[in-house]
């Protein structure tokens, strides 16, 4: 009898099973009734707007793969920015220049003529060779040759896409230019 009940049970839960799944299929190609399971989509309308030197609302900042140079000596890196308002804030102030010094043989540091807006952006990263940072207390930008460890208060940037086997050679006081990679 015990058998009997458990066969009937697992058979009423397998087609129950069935039933939604087909269920589900044939509204495959409907519009979901609820936000469940939906993505959201990016509205253009919606990104963020910069100022420009004048005081002027400069054009909405693009977060599709926006590309910064970085340039010393004869050297060029390539930057792709984090999708954050810091690494935003960044590049509406394209170009700038930096001097940078090394700092712990990890990283090369430098200290940006104005301060970067913080606001909503993550305060505390796990940087590795590659990435461009921000740490929040100092106020300096970071290029970081060597992994290091997860740091409070280091805003993560950006990742280099192209001369990583550069960064190691920015000598001490060596001007950076940044600029936009168009």
């Amino acid at each position: 009898m015990r058998k009997l009940i458990a066969l009937a049970l697992l058979a009423l839960g397998l087609s129950a099973t069935l039933c939604a799944c087909s269920g589900a299929a044939e509204q495959a190609g409907s519009e979901p009734s609820s936000s469940a399971g939906q993505t959201s989509a990016v509205v253009p309308d919606e990104q963020p707007e910069a100022e420009d030197d004048t005081g002027a609302a400069a054009a909405p900042v693009d977060s599709a793969a926006r590309i910064v140079r970085a340039t010393f000596a004869d050297r060029t890196v390539l930057i792709e920015l984090a999708d954050n308002p810091t690494a935003d804030d960044l590049y509406v102030r394209l170009p700038f220049e930096v001097q940078f010094n090394d700092f712990n043989h990890t990283e090369k540091i430098g200290y940006p003529d104005e301060p970067f807006d913080l606001e909503g952006s993550p305060d505390a990263c796990d940087p590795e060779s590659g990435d461009l940072a921000l740490y929040a207390p100092w106020g300096n930008l970071s290029l970081f040759y060597e992994d290091f460890r997860y740091s409070e208060g280091l805003v993560p940037l950006g990742k280099t896409v192209e001369g990583l086997e550069f960064l190691s050679e920015i000598s001490d006081g060596e001007t950076v230019a940044f600029e936009r990679a168009e």
